[in-house]
């Protein structure tokens, strides 16, 4: 089963800390047991022989007082060495209380109670002694003391040595006893140090192992992290000059632009005006088409009036014939009326000959004017028909107006995007340049683990040498009038001649794969 750094590491110390604390339980468990030892050695070895020391003092102390009862010369004085007896005695029970605390076994209770039986019976034979003496009965005294008191006080004191004699080898046997437990406790602490050390090494050894792999793969890591951070660096700078040129091709587009929708709007004014002035026109030739229709009418009128004033000349030339043959007729009574029939007679010629040519005019100007009128008649379609055309020219150069609005909005979306592209380009620069360090500061960190001084230094100098330059010209923007026309959605087709120059540089550094368990212990930025 795999596992990451950290929790190798913690179970690495945690079995540090198991062995730890099995060696120190060992070593505390038989630390412990020798205490113990050592206070059963003094609390029923070397405690008792100091009761029994005191007991065997006490004892002497009144044997000699008993003893000094036979020099005494009034009963008073062997009143006060019976006080010291029995003072004695009490002191000697309070010990004897104590002693009776540090039996070892029924031997011990069995050797007590045969000096209690032989103390008992040594008490009753001094009071015995003291009251032959208190009466005067000395020789008797002597007698009770030599048969009785004394071989009593021999027992005693035989039984406190035999006592004590059996607290010295009490004592000697747990001495030896405590000796072979130290002996062992030693043995045991020795061996459970020595496998602890054993198993301490092999386990640090395995952990250095196992953690040593990952740390060499991770240094790998990033070494590459590094390098690829310098690639990605110097491509996310070329990206950034990239969109600052692309930026002012942008701009220099968006001049363009804006003076092709100048010269537009100027087309689509001109041909409204146009437009206006056609459909003038064709009004304007529709009337004069209908006025020259009226000239027409009003000459055929005309012409109809002179033919009218041709025949009245006619008769009035015929009337001043007539008139004139009349005169001639009349003689001499008549040349007054022929010369006013003459006259009348030429004004009538001249009417006739003026009405000729008057006709032939009319009927002339009635040619003309039917031709004038059948052009204006020609015309007028031909003038509603530009009209129309021109119409439809304001209609397109309204939508080419619209469309180099949205062709302006789009340059300036694009342009939008191109800032933003920069501007992306910059923290990718910023990113991988923060990705260096950061990876510098994982190898120095790493270099930590590893003994080859060869190897850090070189990281060192990898790290002091390491520059990345980032591309910090601020764009320009590209300036708009901007028109308030709805932006429609303009898809810009990339040349392939486009394509391939602007295909990315580099290396592909992909950061998105999902992180695996062997990445849950380390720290994300």
């Amino acid at each position: 089963m795999k596992m990451n750094f950290l929790p190798r590491l913690v179970l690495g110390f945690a079995c540090m800390i198991v062995i730890s604390l099995v060696v120190g339980t060992i070593g505390i468990t038989q630390m412990k047991r020798i205490d113990n030892a050592d206070t059963f050695l003094y609390e029923k070895t070397t405690a008792p022989l100091g009761y029994v020391v005191t007991m065997v003092d006490t004892f002497q102390q009144a044997h000699r007082s008993v003893r000094e009862m036979a020099f005494a010369k009034s009963t008073k004085e062997i009143d006060e060495q019976l006080g010291k007896v029995q003072s004695l005695a009490m002191e000697s029970a309070k010990v004897e209380k104590l002693y009776e605390t540090t039996f070892i076994d029924e031997n011990d209770r069995k050797l007590y109670a045969d000096f209690s039986e032989y103390k008992k019976a040594y008490v009753g034979n001094v009071m015995k002694y003291a009251g032959l003496l208190k009466s005067g009965e000395t020789k008797t005294a002597a007698a009770v003391w030599d048969s009785d008191v004394s071989p009593s006080a021999e027992r005693v004191h035989d039984k406190m040595k035999e006592i004590a004699a059996g607290n010295v080898v009490a004592a000697k046997d747990v001495s030896d006893s405590n000796t072979k437990l130290a002996n062992l406790s030693t043995i045991v602490m020795i061996i459970s140090m020595i496998a602890g050390f054993i198993l301490a090494v092999v386990l640090g050894v395995v952990i250095v192992r196992s953690t040593m792999r990952p740390i060499e793969v991770i240094s790998q890591s990033a070494n590459n992290v590094a390098s690829g951070s310098e690639q990605l660096s110097s491509s996310a700078e070329e990206l950034s000059q990239g969109a600052s040129e692309q930026a002012a091709s942008v701009e220099e587009v968006s001049a363009s632009v804006e003076e092709m929708t100048a010269t537009i709007r100027q087309n689509t004014d001109n041909a409204s005006q146009t437009e206006k002035i056609a459909k003038k026109s064709a009004s304007d030739a529709r009337d004069g088409g209908e006025a020259v229709k009226q000239t027409v009418k009003a000459m055929k009128e005309i012409a109809d009036k002179v033919s009218i004033i041709q025949e009245i000349a006619r008769q009035t030339n015929l009337l001043s014939l007539n008139a004139s043959i009349e005169a001639a007729r009349a003689g001499e009574h008549g040349k007054g009326f022929a010369v006013v029939a003459s006259e009348v007679q030429k004004l009538a010629d001249r009417s006739q000959k003026a009405a000729g040519e008057i006709g032939e005019l009319s009927k002339s100007s009635v040619l003309v004017a039917e031709r004038a009128g059948t052009m204006l008649e020609k015309l007028v379609p031909d003038i509603q028909k530009t009209a129309e055309l021109v119409a439809e020219i304001n209609a397109a150069s309204g939508e080419q107006n619209n469309g180099a609005q949205q062709i302006n909005n789009a340059v300036q979306q694009l342009n939008s995007v191109v800032q933003q592209n920069a501007s992306g380009a910059e923290e990718v620069a910023s990113t991988s340049e923060e990705l260096a360090s950061q990876a510098v500061q994982m190898r120095e960190a790493i270099t930590f683990f590893t003994s080859d001084k060869t190897n850090r230094a070189a990281v060192i100098d990898h790290a002091s040498k390491k520059k990345i330059s980032v591309h910090d010209k601020p764009l320009s923007p590209v300036h708009h009038n901007g028109h308030d026309t709805q932006a429609k959605h303009i898809e810009i087709k990339e040349t392939a001649g486009v394509a391939a120059k602007n295909k990315a540089k580099g290396f592909a550094y992909e950061l998105s794969n999902p992180i695996d368990a062997e990445d849950e212990s380390f720290k994300k930025y």
